[in-house]
């Protein structure tokens, strides 16, 4: 049985959640946070001080501040689902605070205490768990590899109208690990062929402003830019109306190290995929079969890649086949629920838990 204790920090769920956050500035919003932090500190303790008894906490992401307080409240095995490191994402990748800033600091010292507290952290590759062992000086078996996965829905891919151009899909939040730029000297290198292919680019973030203007300076009528988010049913159909989906191409270190959702989302719906040839993509993905690789940050060989897939329509079809196969072998929720349930019960015998 699982059991689920959980307080909202706002109040709210969803979108109005995101935007009570929004709402949170000036000189106030630092004492309004702390309060509603310490408000649902409190209801947490009591939810979980009175719910049933457990073998096993598990913290979710982001839970980095969270774990502190759950290894206070019990003695159980604690798990951390980390997914990334703050630091390196806030600091190194997106560049929103200098590396000796006091809050770079805090975010490390975060990190390796999230870390130490928890019996076992979950992160998505082995190459990031290979950076946190060497960044924050943690043994190999603190640490579980768990594929990030989806939950998307394959749909029936619609006949392609004859003389329309292929579509090249990108869904993301436009932040640097994404390599954008990267997609646009791809899109200006695609004017020029004799193949028509739409770049279609969906999403909002921390270069959406940037984006759009080369965009319009650039003129790339070929170019597509859907200045908002999507989810469910609506991207499940332009993954399905895709001729490609596209990974990330962006050279920080980071984008070394993971393999983001949209990656996932493409190979359950089945779809063909380019992405950047990189240590973690290789964990998962072989070139040629479930996925078109090509080096990051290279615009001239992502036009390329787009260009052969676009040309080959049995390749396509191949690399389809191929994606959805993986999806249903190793990273499907079925997949990855039973490799986690085996790790946890690992970890309540090698605790001595006793019910």
């Amino acid at each position: 049985m699982v059991w689920e204790c959980r307080a909202s920090m706002t109040g709210d769920e969803g979108p109005a959640a995101a935007e009570r956050w929004k709402a949170a500035r000036g000189p106030l919003a630092w004492p309004w946070l702390g309060a509603r932090w310490a408000w649902a500190w409190a209801r947490l303790m009591f939810r979980f001080l009175i719910g049933p008894r457990t073998d096993i906490v598990i913290v979710g992401y982001p839970g980095h501040v969270d774990v502190l307080l759950a290894s206070l409240l019990t003695r159980r095995p604690v798990v951390l689902n980390a997914l990334l490191s703050l630091h390196d994402t806030v600091v190194n990748d997106r560049k929103l605070l200098a590396e000796r800033s006091l809050g770079a600091r805090i975010l490390h010292a975060l990190d390796r205490l999230a870390c130490r507290v928890a019996d076992l952290v979950l992160l998505d590759t082995q190459a990031h768990i290979d950076y946190f062992r060497a960044e924050f000086g943690l043994p190999a078996e603190r640490f579980y590899r768990v594929w990030v996965g989806s939950v998307r829905e394959g749909r029936l891919v619609a006949p392609r109208a004859s003389g329309t151009p292929h579509r090249a899909l990108f869904v993301g939040t436009f932040i640097p690990l994404h390599g954008v730029g990267a997609i646009l000297d791809a899109a200006t290198r695609l004017e020029q062929s004799d193949t028509r292919v739409t770049v279609r680019l969906i999403g909002r973030g921390q270069e959406l402003a940037a984006i759009a203007e080369r965009i319009r300076q650039s003129r790339l009528s070929g170019v597509e830019l859907v200045d908002s988010w999507i989810r469910g049913e609506d991207y499940e159909r332009e993954l399905a109306e895709a001729d490609i989906c596209l990974g990330i191409f962006g050279a920080t270190a980071k984008a070394q190290r993971v393999i983001p959702s949209k990656v996932y989302d493409a190979l359950a719906a089945g779809r063909p995929i380019i992405t950047a040839d990189t240590p973690a993509i290789r964990e998962l993905l072989t070139h040629g079969q479930d996925a078109w690789l090509c080096p990051a940050h290279d615009g001239a060989a992502l036009a390329e890649a787009i260009l052969t897939l676009a040309r080959d329509e049995t390749l396509r079809g191949c690399l389809a086949r191929g994606a959805r196969r993986t999806y249903e072998t190793r990273c499907s929720p079925e997949v990855i629920g039973r490799d986690v349930v085996a790790r946890l019960e690992g970890l309540v015998r090698e605790k001595g838990v006793i019910r």
